[in-house]
């Protein structure tokens, strides 16, 4: 099994609420129902997620097939009865309890590529029922070969308006890293950075697995100085109502200037997402005491593999007044 998204991506507006299971860039593969349980909903549309099944289960979850060619042969005689009685294409259909039931592995529908899909895949979510927040479907014990660490491409340092410094200047550094083994990383840079008031840090990065050139997102990034947690985030839930918060973990600015896509350490006050363990300070550093310090940025993927990246600097007290 091969991903061309993870769950938790960040995407534009949003955050990817599912996995994408690659499908050989072809449509036809068999999607079998995960457990027990009855069709909830059929949803089709020309965009979207085009061809979507959902399927209730009895211990609270809901599993989610989107992108798909066609349903099986029952769901597919219900859904156009019900087409022809409402005379129309695009329908959102919420079969009663029991009335389109399904057992563990029965066939339900084909892969495709219907929708808004950029080439044959399978999106494939696990919600909550009740709820409907999606979860993780990676802690659910499927496996993925992967044993490569997440790959942090560069790194941006942004002194905050009127409130930092970054080695004087009052504009953010951007700097490429270099790789010394296979999980550890370093600034180009030769001599400690020298940082003054309040600073932000942020990664470009990206994800594989084995035998899959197609990079993905992580599950999870921390930031780190002197051992002290600014600000971590594990990709495991959330809600849709909360989705377009999704921006502001990104460097907005930067990627509409060089396409750069820094994750920031920055956690706005009013940014709802519940999916940060630990913020600190909203994940500002502050540099007001003339001493050496370490900053550590570490990335996750869900089978455990770590990249760290660690950032000599150096505190230095200004007159708040020259910040500007």
């Amino acid at each position: 099994m091969t991903l061309s998204g993870a769950f938790g991506e960040i995407r534009a507006n949003h955050l990817h609420s599912g996995i994408d299971l690659r499908t050989n860039q072809e449509e036809g593969y068999p999607v079998h129902a995960i457990a027990n349980g009855f069709v909830s909903r059929i949803r089709v549309q020309a965009y979207g997620f085009g061809y979507a099944l959902y399927i209730d289960h009895p211990n609270g979850y809901t599993s989610v097939y989107g992108h798909l060619k066609q349903y099986n042969d029952k769901i597919t005689s219900w859904l156009h009865q019900k087409q022809y009685e409402l005379e129309q294409f695009d329908v959102d259909l919420f079969p009663k309890p029991g009335e389109l039931p399904v057992n563990k592995n029965d066939i339900v529908a084909l892969t495709g590529s219907s929708g808004m899909s950029g080439g044959p895949h399978l999106h494939f979510e696990i919600r909550n029922t009740l709820s409907e927040y999606p979860i993780n479907p990676l802690l659910f014990g499927y496996h993925l070969a992967d044993t490569i660490p997440p790959h942090i491409k560069s790194l941006r340092i942004i002194p905050l308006k009127g409130r930092g410094r970054v080695n004087g200047k009052a504009i953010p550094l951007d700097l490429p890293v270099l790789k010394t083994n296979n999980n550890t990383y370093r600034v180009s840079a030769l001599h400690p950075i020298e940082l003054s008031g309040e600073i932000v840090f942020g990664i470009d990065y990206e994800d594989f697995q084995n035998g899959n050139e197609i990079p993905t997102g992580v599950y999870s990034i921390g930031y780190f100085m002197d051992n002290l947690c600014y600000s971590s985030f594990k990709l495991e839930t959330f809600s849709f109502s909360q989705n377009k918060a999704a921006n502001s973990i990104l460097d907005y600015a930067e990627i509409m200037k060089s396409g750069h896509r820094y994750v920031r350490s920055l956690v706005e006050p009013w940014n709802p997402l519940k999916i940060y363990d630990v913020v600190q300070d909203n994940g500002i550093f502050s540099f007001t005491d003339n001493q050496s310090h370490e900053i550590r940025i570490e990335a996750k993927d869900i089978q455990g593999n770590t990249s760290i990246l660690t950032i000599p600097v150096k505190s230095k007290v200004v007159d708040r007044k020259s910040v500007v």
